[in-house]
């Protein structure tokens, strides 16, 4: 589903710092420790064909700019398609087809340097060209662009191309974290002709070959790619109904790698012969999201009463299989400003009932939409409703196919969703009116005068304490029960090698790093 923009104002301040780790601030995010690291012989080996499953659909679409944000979608553009900057496995903020970024003195005139020698895969010359061409298709009117809420402060003419690896973008006002928002899953750098029709064309490691939606797609190595290039000769991303049919697949030698493991089954997968995971911890929540534009979660006391249904704990031992970490109803995991001055939201199921009552809401029935986007969407939405019982409210799970789900992405009252990135980054595209993933509808004009102020805000101590007071808000007032960390666990063949741990929660996405021994 795609969304109207939030004004100019609120969204180009609010724009995304598409990770915790502003340039300027200095991420100081704690890197979780390696665990199941998968084993790396004396050397790479190249060659082979490596098989990876994920969780897809039949409406899959291999776009950099426009998709259902699937697992398996955002999987295959990573292969074909790269950003202008990128976070490594550590968070840490590094350029791609970017070579550097500078702003003027006021922060509202930046120029991005292009690195040269970057070809297609069609053998085209990368260039400026280029860049203009993908912002202004991700910010026309009539964009259905994932990302386009995140551009907001920019305007088509306000682009310059200044030579072939060289664009000048002045902004509506100052914006200084600039350089992380381009390492946005959605703001992918396709050729200028992207719209012609013909085969994905990008720059990434992998070569499109062939895909059929809803089964399978085939890559081949690049060759001329100007970073680390494939070991593999050949990539097969298979679509599966859910991660269980995925690690089905694993056990039985279909594949290589299954890209996320149910949480309920990795400790018994660990224990398999021939299968190891990979345990990732993260900033992914699987937050319990409500329309805060609709009945009855339009009343603040009905979106307080559900926060404290939650047995946080629980959701976490159960949900997650003890996979992840308690979490505090405000997103953004690792972040240089660390964490506000706010009492740990526990389970009050006495005041729950209290302020239901006070809404005229006890006794409440509502269904709750899932699908099985990611491990432990659907179980959080399983204990969630098993809680909510002792406050009264019944809660009727309605699990359902990803296409189905995707459909009315924006409309359900109460869902499950999934999201990983960085707090203003989330801020952005989750918690602004209009925004692309704004599932709560949530508008409220404290949160978005501080976001502006925060952006605004060139010293990052100040600019530290606006963004906790953004997270007080989003704890008071917000559709959001964030209720969890999830850890990502991956589970592959002992044949496989390069994996590691990832805070982005992407150690299966960069498949260029890794070989089979």
């Amino acid at each position: 589903m795609t969304a109207t923009p939030p004004p100019r104002r609120a969204l180009g301040l609010v724009l995304a710092v598409t990770s915790v780790v502003a340039l300027g601030l200095g991420l100081t995010a704690c890197a979780p420790p390696d665990k199941g690291a998968s084993p790396s012989a004396s050397a790479p080996v190249d060659g082979g064909t490596l098989r990876v499953a994920a969780p897809g659909s039949a409406k899959d679409k291999i776009d950099p700019n426009i998709n259902s944000g699937s697992v398996i979608d955002l999987l295959r553009t990573e292969q074909i398609y790269d950003n202008l900057t990128k976070y490594d496995s550590d968070s840490k903020l590094t350029y791609q087809l970017a070579e550097s970024m500078e702003s003027n003195a006021a922060g509202d005139v930046w120029t991005i340097h292009l690195r040269p020698g970057v070809t297609f895969h069609d053998g085209s010359t990368f260039g400026a060209e280029d860049v203009i061409a993908t912002i202004k298709r991700v910010i026309a009117p009539d964009s259905a662009a994932n990302g386009k809420s995140l551009l907001g402060f920019i305007t088509a003419d306000g682009l310059t191309q200044i030579d072939d690896l060289t664009v000048e973008v002045h902004l509506d006002q100052p914006y200084g974290p600039f350089p992380e928002i381009w390492t946005n899953k959605y703001l992918r750098i396709g050729s200028s002709d992207i719209d012609a029709g013909g085969a994905p064309n990008g720059t990434g490691p992998f070569v499109y070959e062939a895909f059929t939606p809803g089964t399978s797609s085939t890559f081949t190595k690049n060759a001329d790619y100007w970073g680390d290039k494939a070991h593999v000769d050949t990539l097969d991303i298979l679509d599966f109904a859910d991660n269980s049919a995925a690690l089905n697949a694993l056990k039985g030698g279909q594949v290589d790698i299954t890209y996320s493991v149910p949480l309920t089954e990795a400790k018994a997968v660990d224990d398999l012969p021939g299968i190891s995971i990979l345990d990732s911890e993260t900033g992914m929540y699987l937050p319990i999201v409500m329309r805060t534009d609709v009945a009855p979660y339009n009343d603040p006391r009905v979106r307080e009463a559900f926060k404290l249904i939650v047995d946080r704990q629980e959701m976490v031992d159960v949900a997650l299989n003890g996979y992840g970490a308690v979490a505090n109803d405000y997103v953004g995991r690792y972040s240089s400003c660390g964490d506000p001055d706010l009492p740990q939201r526990e389970q009050d199921i006495d005041k729950a009932k209290k302020l239901l009552a006070e809404a005229g809401q006890s006794n409440l029935q509502v269904e709750i939409a899932v699908t099985n986007g990611t491990a432990g969407m659907v179980e959080a939405a399983q204990v969630f409703a098993e809680q909510a019982k002792k406050a009264g409210v019944t809660v009727e799970v309605n699990n359902m196919d990803a296409s189905v789900y995707l459909d009315n992405y924006l409309n359900w009252p109460l869902t499950v969703d999934f999201y990983t990135d960085t707090y203003l980054q989330l801020a952005t595209r989750t918690l602004t009116p209009g925004a692309s993933s704004n599932v709560t509808h949530w508008d409220n004009p404290e949160f978005l005068s501080l976001l502006n102020t925060a952006f605004e805000t060139p010293d990052a101590d100040a600019r530290c304490a606006i963004e906790n007071q953004m997270k007080a808000v989003e704890y008071n007032d917000s559709g959001n029960i964030v209720w969890g960390w999830a850890n990502v666990v991956n589970a592959y063949a002992d044949n496989v090698h390069g994996l590691t741990p990832d805070t982005t929660g992407k150690a299966v996405n960069r498949l260029n790093l890794v070989w089979l021994g």
